[in-house]
C-alpha cells in the first residue's frame, strides 16, 4: 500500500498497523522537519493522530505530515498544547491510544511526569513516590494535581 492508502486506512478503521508502517517510514523526516525537537516530533504525530479523520486524499500524506511538523516546531516555545482527554485511573483500550497517552505524558514538566509514572505506571501510593523520588507527600500530591490539570486540558 502507498502512504495515502495507508492513511486513509487509519483514518477509517484506526488500523494500528497501518500507523506502525507510516511512523516507520516518516519518522526521520519528522525529526527533520522538525528540527530535531523531540517535543515538536511527538506533537507532529500526536496530531496524525489526532486528526486523522481530517485527513484527506486529494494530499499526498506526506505534503500533509509535513504541514503537521512544521506546524508543530512553530508551536514550540508557545506552550500550545494538543487536546486529548486524558484519565490515568482508565484502561488504555489500543496501542494508538497508548502511543498518544506516552507522548501526553512525556511533554509534562520532569516533576509531574515523574509523579504520574510512578503513581500509574509504577502503581505505587502517593506514600511509596514520596519516597522513591525523595519528595514530601505534599509535594506529590500537589505535582499529581497540576499534572492532571495540565492533561485534561489537552
Amino acid at each position: 500500500m502507498n502512504d495515502t492508502e495507508l492513511m486513509l486506512r487509519y483514518a477509517q478503521t484506526g488500523c494500528e498497523s497501518c500507523f506502525s508502517t507510516l511512523y516507520r517510514r516518516y519518522d526521520s523526516k519528522v525529526r527533520r522537519w522538525t528540527s530535531y525537537n523531540d517535543d515538536a516530533s511527538q506533537d507532529a504525530w500526536l496530531r496524525v493522530i489526532l486528526y486523522r479523520n481530517r485527513y484527506r486524499e486529494e494530499m499526498p500524506f506526506p505534503k500533509w505530515l509535513c504541514i503537521l511538523a512544521k506546524q508543530a516546531r512553530s508551536r514550540q516555545g508557545k506552550r500550545h498544547e494538543v487536546s486529548l482527554q486524558f484519565d490515568p485511573a482508565q484502561p488504555v483500550k489500543s496501542k494508538t491510544d497508548q502511543f498518544a497517552i506516552n507522548l501526553q505524558v512525556g511533554a509534562l514538566p520532569p516533576a509531574e511526569r515523574s509523579v504520574i509514572r510512578s503513581l500509574y505506571w509504577d502503581e505505587r501510593t502517593i506514600e511509596e513516590t514520596a519516597r522513591f523520588l525523595e519528595m514530601s507527600v505534599q509535594n506529590v500530591r500537589t505535582l499529581r494535581a497540576k499534572a492532571l490539570s495540565i492533561l485534561s486540558q489537552i
